[in-house]
């Protein structure tokens, strides 16, 4: 029972009988001459009672209302960084590497990229004709020899892809190498891009690349779609972000070149393309971006190449259309692995999500995953009409064994609209 409660009814009860004592002394006071001077004094101590009980059920509100009256905060989520490192402090500046933490054997001819949240001072990555040793480096982990690196910057000098200038590796097996982000690259102010400096380690195989990368699969796939759709393209091999971004693709409708915001997820696989008129918000409450309604748009990409530089065949091209409708489906998810209650699990097994449509790929802010793990790494494939979400992690410690991993709302579906964690098994 709170203390306002309680305050609540003293104060009640005391009216109450400064009630009946008011009228019973208004009517004895004309029977009994001296009945006034009694009734003025029951009245006054009747009223200093009450006064005394509202101080003291304000005092009592005072120090025991705000555990009652404020709403208690969730918990909040352990630290999640996409795509980042233990080694990297909170305010560390690259958006995204590749090869990342969690993925496989790269090929031997592979290109490698740093994609930052601001713009690079060109000066800090150039020694003449090679990159600075403080700004990058990649080194075989065995023998410590680095390799000879060139590197190309996109036009904004947000992304750096760097090539060996040599094939990487060993056709006969495995081979280790570490990257190290260093703290002599900088950004255009000044601010080194990750201090103390980033490293991890490249896993690099026995093969080189030298197919040439198609389309797998295409969202629309036909018809017409709800105007708050992300249009789609899923790529067979890690796709070059020089030959898809920054003005690489073409965009029209009705004969005229439009522009559009287009995005490529961290694993290089996916490009995205979403529509910039304002369109209400999703189920979250977050602002949507649409494209026009009733609309037919063209992507044209003259020259996607993959980071081992092999060439698509021919330009690649994707059509869609809109309707003049919002789509507000959520998705659920409908399977996990491992599953739940699972024993014997390797402690650095990756989680796998499938959902019941299609998700964004490049929506995978910090957050969209808790675990209890150094390091989590986030990427999301269209697989037909669903998606997986896969989860590399460090090794869980024995010490955070059961673990429980929580998807939050993080997560935005094709639509734009967000995952409902209540929601799927």
């Amino acid at each position: 029972m709170s203390v306002w409660f309680i305050g609540a009814a003293v104060v009640g009860i005391i009216a109450a009988v400064f009630g009946v004592l008011l009228v019973r002394g208004w009517k004895s006071r004309f029977e009994d001459p001296d009945a006034e001077d009694r009734v003025r004094s029951l009245l006054w101590s009747t009223g200093s009672a009450v006064s005394v009980a509202v101080v003291l059920l304000g005092l009592g509100f005072l120090f025991a209302s705000p555990r009652s009256r404020q709403s208690t905060p969730l918990p909040s989520p352990a630290p999640i960084h996409q795509n980042v490192f233990p080694a990297l402090p909170t305010g560390n500046l690259i958006a995204f590497t590749y090869p990342r933490l969690g993925t496989g054997a790269i090929n031997r001819n592979s290109a490698l990229v740093v994609s930052l949240k601001k713009a690079v001072n060109p000066i800090s990555v150039f020694a003449g004709d090679r990159v600075k040793d403080d700004a990058f480096f990649l080194r075989e982990k065995t023998s410590g020899k680095r390799v000879e690196l060139s590197v190309t910057l996109s036009p904004d000098q947000t992304v750096l892809v760097f090539k060996p200038k040599t094939l990487l590796g060993d056709p006969a097996t495995l081979t280790t190498y570490e990257a190290v982000v260093g703290t002599g690259l900088l950004t255009s102010d000044g601010q080194p891009v990750a201090n103390p400096p980033l490293r991890w380690e490249i896993f690099v195989g026995k093969d080189q690349d030298h197919e040439a990368p198609s389309v797998l699969a295409t969202f629309p796939r036909s018809g017409t779609s709800a105007k708050n759709v992300i249009a789609q393209l899923t790529f067979s091999q890690p796709i070059n972000p020089l030959s898809v971004l920054f003005g690489a693709a073409k965009i029209e409708t009705q004969g005229k070149n439009v522009s559009l915001s287009i995005a490529l997820s961290n694993d290089l696989h996916t490009l995205e393309i979403i529509g910039t008129n304002p369109c209400g918000n999703n189920t979250c409450g977050v602002p949507m971006w649409c494209f026009d309604g009733l609309t037919t748009y063209t992507l044209t990409l003259p020259a996607v190449e993959d980071l081992a530089g092999n060439r698509a065949k021919a330009a690649v091209t994707a059509q869609w259309k809109t309707s003049n409708e919002l789509e507000g489906v959520t998705p659920h998810v409908v399977s996990v692995e491992p599953k739940l209650n699972a024993s014997g699990v390797a402690r650095d097994t990756p989680v796998l999500a499938t959902f019941s449509i299609p998700m964004s790929a490049t929506h995978l802010p910090s957050g969209s995953v808790a675990l209890p793990a150094d390091w989590v790494e986030l990427s999301m494939r269209n697989i037909g009409l669903t998606s997986k979400l896969f989860v590399a992690h460090a090794p869980f410690s024995e010490t955070t064994i059961p673990i429980e991993s929580v998807l939050t709302s993080e997560l935005r579906s094709i639509y734009q609209q967000c995952y409902q964690p209540c929601i799927g098994p």
